[in-house]
């Protein structure tokens, strides 16, 4: 065979790497005759040759062709490696046989354990290095997955003793990881009882461990890591409790800092598994020295930790109560943490006694047996204690122990507010909490609370009733409602104070658990506070406040469903009064009906009765104030504009034969001029598209309400005109002809780019293309039409633009050439080009996004950005300033509009053009999305910017820094306080701190200015720059 006469002359050769040649030249032939690998393995057999040349080839072929091996093949492999496992030179390489020998799930179980017996006969006596301790384990752990019934059922050797032997003395954190987790693994799955000292030896001498990762570990393997995993094996069996207790014990005693949190910590996961027999031996000793970290805690954290070990040992314990041998003493162990704290609560106002509030919280919410005997001790104590002639810090610490039992109370019963994790814990039908027999003192305690003129002790009046309402079948029907009554006074009472917030935050809760007493009990409350509308007979703070609480409790559709209408009413009350000239209760009104609607917009009940009553009710006032009807109600363009919100929201909640009945009517209001549909019996029922009406005012302009109906129509939904293309053709250029003022445009743009995304229409991009070339594009070169008029269709065009690069059609990028090239015009055209890219890529608030039904491509905003980048980058090098300052500003708006995922990609390129837009922009909101940019991206990418192939001499962060520093001053207040803050974060943030730390004179310097201006405000964020830097 000539393959063998390769191989014999490779091994006789002073070659030591297996050739690439030779190797293939194997492979080739096992694919055409598979019995050939038994050739192989006879020349590589012969003791005459290297064993590390012959194990080495063996092993990569192997590896290689385990697919095409077949059973006498396996045979001769695992004979092979067997007879070899005992050369220490040689047994890296066994190991990787055996590793792919094992993996192939065709092995026979003989062979398997075979492998495992030759394993645990020849490894223990060798020094293995890391890597082939590693291999090891990974071929342990296969046989515990793919050959464990065979392990289970065989009598040949001792799997547990050998596995033991293989294991031990461990040192390597990631081979630590391994054998830790295929510890747990032998306990589930094999009987230990013969061996629980040898395995609690293995894994008991690593506690508690300590490790530091080295700089750059590819593992990426953490302290946290190795003591979660050690733990865990710890607390994997019963077995290990007689050991393990009392040298955790003894640990607990003599250790300090991480050691002590890691000990406390496994005793807390160790105690459910160990059980209470195993506990109550040392329960005393483990809770004094717990009590004691809590009343004397190092840090927040050892005190929590603390804490939950005290809750896992007292839940333990708590569970061998019903054995009757031991039922006594537990009962005993637990009296032993609570007898300390009833002696630190004799004195309420000390801290030890909020230190015992917390103990007794977690013992309370470890089980029903302890809790109970917390409260029973405790209660009448504390309840003995509590007088009204008290100070108010007194009472109040006395509230904050009740506090703390009811908050065990309701961890341990679950509560109406919260999903309770462990059903089993959870308060069945019949349960009654011990609290109840106690609930009279409690209540009377936080109700006399929360009428005190002591602040802070209303706010623990106001923790505790939120307390006792969440508890199910606790309090009564007129206890509940007393209580409420209480939290609305106090919510409208102490205005614009951390009660306030408290008690609506409590209302919110109650309205989760029960609606109907809030509809019953707080809304009239809150509609009182609210004027009629036919004069100014309220207070400012009076109806913000209300409004306030009525926007936090709409989230449920049975308050917004009960509110909607009164807020409807007292709107309509208010517009309708013609003396009345002030817009802002209308507006806030309508804010909040805006609040509930799109809070419950899934509740088809809700969307129903906004159908009903709140829809038809604004369109019709609308089109009476468009026509300057007597009896229409005050609208101004905010107002306006809040409806467009409305009707959208309803539109999008609403079934598609909704939407098409109500596209149908609107068309014919606004597009046909027919106001038959429209209840107005005073009017000719045939006038002027409303739509098409040039508006003097924005006041009277309702156009936004058609684009709000139909750019929100579901795909399915048809416009009812013979040709759509048609219809926005005949739109676009009434748009672009006639004196429109700003919002009909707008309007207008957002109905044909709506229409224009959504038909389905093959015509549509022909049509489209017909209008851009025919009309638009001649318009906007044409320098004798009005400029009105260019202006007017650049914006179409950017609008028809978004529409197709959402949607992902080409013709999108055809018109975003066109914007690019007008960028060039010197003009006002090209200013408004750049300003075009904003409607581009910002999402807008009525049409065109997922939640209008539109066709969205993903990524589109990545897409334009990559396709604009370079002509951006280009033009903002042109030597017009003009030009310059035109793609500086399209730029901004761009990369203000995307993932900061990426310009952080881009960074290194993007920087300059950043830099150059801070100092050539003067307009505020671009400024600020700039700003906002540059503080999200800029401080990780710093390295990344410094590293980057500019001029050495072209130092780009002091230029992006000096840009920023030159905004602090000259520009209006927000982009100046803006600016302090991003240069305040680069002091922070430690990347930058690090990097710009050169930078530090230089910010200081040019600080001086800032410390110095007008604005307080400024002044202030100038002061904490400077103190950063």
């Amino acid at each position: 065979m000539e393959t063998c006469g390769l191989i014999q002359q490779w091994l006789i050769s002073s070659q030591t790497e297996v050739k690439p040649s030779l190797l293939a030249q194997i492979l080739l032939d096992i694919t055409r005759d598979p019995t050939s690998i038994l050739s192989v393995t006879n020349i590589l057999s012969t003791q005459e040759y290297d064993a590390r040349k012959c194990v080495d080839l063996l092993a990569q072929v192997t590896i290689h062709s385990r697919s095409t091996l077949h059973e006498d093949a396996v045979d001769t492999l695992v004979d092979f490696v067997c007879q070899r496992l005992d050369q220490p030179l040689v047994v890296t390489r066994c190991l990787d046989m055996m590793k792919s020998l094992i993996e192939d799930d065709r092995i026979k179980e003989t062979n398997a354990l075979r492998i495992y017996e030759c394993m645990i006969n020849h490894l223990p006596q060798q020094k293995l290095h890391q890597d082939a301790r590693y291999k090891t384990l990974i071929i342990i752990d296969k046989f515990l997955h793919s050959h464990v019934n065979a392990l289970q059922q065989q009598t040949r050797f001792d799997f547990v003793r050998g596995f033991i032997t293989l294991i031990d003395g461990e040192k390597d954190p990631r081979n630590l990881l391994i054998a830790f987790e295929l510890v747990r693994d032998v306990i589930a799955k094999f009987d230990i009882s013969s061996y629980i000292e040898d395995l609690f030896d293995f894994v008991f001498c690593y506690f508690p461990i300590t490790f530091k990762p080295p700089p750059n570990d590819p593992y990426q393997i953490t302290t946290e890591d190795l003591k979660n995993s050690l733990r865990q094996c710890l607390a994997s069996t019963p077995y290990f409790a007689n050991f393990a207790t009392p040298l955790l014990i003894d640990k607990l005693l003599t250790s300090t800092g991480s050691a002590k949190k890691d000990t406390m910590e496994t005793i807390g996961l160790c105690a459910p598994a160990y059980g209470a027999h195993a506990l109550l031996p040392h329960a005393q000793s483990i809770f004094d020295v717990l009590a004691k970290e809590v009343y004397n805690a190092s840090s927040v954290t050892m005190e929590n930790t603390a804490l939950k070990t005290i809750h896992q040992v007292v839940a333990t314990l708590a569970s061998g109560i019903c054995v009757a041998d031991i039922r006594v003493p537990v009962e005993k162990a637990i009296r032993s943490l609570l007898d300390p704290c009833i002696t630190q609560l004799k004195h309420p106002e000390s801290k030890n006694a909020k230190s015992a509030g917390y103990i007794l919280r977690s013992a309370a919410s470890a089980a029903d047996p302890a809790c109970a005997c917390v409260v029973h001790t405790i209660i009448p104590m504390l309840t003995g204690l509590l007088s009204a002639d008290d100070s108010a810090i007194r009472r109040k610490a006395i509230m904050d122990i009740f506090i703390e039992i009811l908050k065990g109370n309701n961890t341990l019963y679950g509560s109406l507010d919260e999903v309770v994790k462990d059903d089993a814990s959870r308060m069945d039908d019949d349960t009654v909490s011990p609290l109840a027999a106690y609930k009279q003192e409690i209540l009377v305690a936080f109700m006399s609370a929360l009428s005190s003129n002591d602040e802070h002790l209303r706010l623990s009046g106001i923790k505790g009733i939120r307390l006792m309402v969440v508890i199910r079948r606790f309090l009564l029907p007129d206890e509940f409602e007393n209580a409420i009554q209480q939290l609305i006074h106090i919510f409208l009472t102490y205005k614009e104070n951390q009660t306030s917030r408290m008690a609506l935050t409590t209302l919110v809760t109650v309205c989760k658990v029960d609606s109907s007493s809030i509809e019953d009990h707080v809304l009239p409350v809150l509609l009182d506070r609210l004027s009629s509308g036919e004069t100014n007979d309220m207070i400012l703070d009076d109806f913000s406040y209300a409004l306030e609480a009525i926007d936090a409790l709409s989230f449920q559709p049975q308050i917004a469903r009960v509110i909607i209408p009164s807020l409807m009413e007292k709107l309509g009350a208010n517009l309708s009064n013609q003396e009345n000239t002030d817009f802002h209760y209308a507006r806030c009104l309508t804010r909040s009906i805006l609040s509930a609607i799109r809070a419950t917009s899934k509740d088809p009940q809700m969307i129903q009765m906004a159908q009903e009553r709140v829809f038809p009710c604004l369109l019709l006032q609308s089109v009476k104030a468009a026509l300057r009807l007597p009896d229409a109600w005050r609208l101004d363009k905010d107002l306006i504009n809040l409806w467009a919100l409305i009707l959208a929201i309803i539109q999008r909640g609403s079934s598609a034969s909704y939407q098409q009945g109500v596209i149908g009517d609107a068309f014919k209001v606004f597009v046909f001029g027919d106001l038959s549909v429209v209840p107005l019996p005073s009017v000719q029922e045939k006038s002027e598209p409303l739509l098409l009406i040039p508006a003097t005012t924005p006041n009277f302009d309702i156009s936004v309400l058609f684009s709000a109906v139909a750019g929100n129509c579901k795909k399915e939904v048809e416009a009812p005109v013979s040709s759509c293309p048609e219809l926005i053709t005949d739109l676009a250029l009434s748009a672009t002809k006639q004196n429109f003022i700003f919002s009909q445009q707008l309007a207008i743009a957002r109905l044909i780019g709506s229409v224009a995304n959504k038909c389905k229409n093959v015509q549509m991009p022909g049509s489209i293309k017909a209008l851009v070339t025919n009309h638009l594009i001649p318009m906007i070169k044409n320098t004798t039409t009005p400029e009105t008029t260019r202006k007017a269709s650049i914006f179409l065009m950017s609008w028809l633009a978004k529409a197709l690069l959402i949607k992902g059609h080409s013709l999108g990028f055809e018109l975003l050439d066109s914007l690019l090239q007008q960028l060039q015009s010197p003009d006002d055209l090209g200013a408004e080009a750049a300003e075009s890219f904003i409607v581009i890529l910002h999402d807008d608030d009525l049409v065109l996004t997922k939640a209008a039904f539109a066709n969205i491509s993903i990524l589109y905003k990545q897409r334009v950005f990559y396709y604009c980048k370079s002509v951006l980058i280009q033009g903002a090098e042109s030597s017009s300033e003009v030009i310059k300052i035109n793609h500086l500003v399209a730029f901004s708006h761009i990369i203000t509009n995307i993932p900061t995922q990426i310009i952080t990609n881009e960074i290194q390129k993007l920087v300059p053009s950043i830099i150059a837009s801070l100092l050539v922009i003067t307009n505020p909101p671009p400024l600020l999305s700039l700003i906002r940019v540059i503080q999200t991206v800029i401080p990780d990418a710093t390295k990344t910017i410094l590293l980057s192939s500019f001029s050495i001499n072209d130092n780009i962060m002091e230029q992006l820094v000096l840009a920023l520093l030159g905004l602090t001053k000259g520009y209006r207040m927000d982009v100046r306080i803006a600016s302090l803050r991003c240069l305040r974060w680069f002091a922070l943030h430690p990347i930058t701190k690090k990097e710009l730390r050169f930078l530090a004179p230089l910010v200081t310097k040019h600080l001086a200015t800032a410390l110095d201006d007008k604005k307080r405000q400024v002044r202030k964020e100038a002061v904490s720059c400077r103190e950063k830097w």
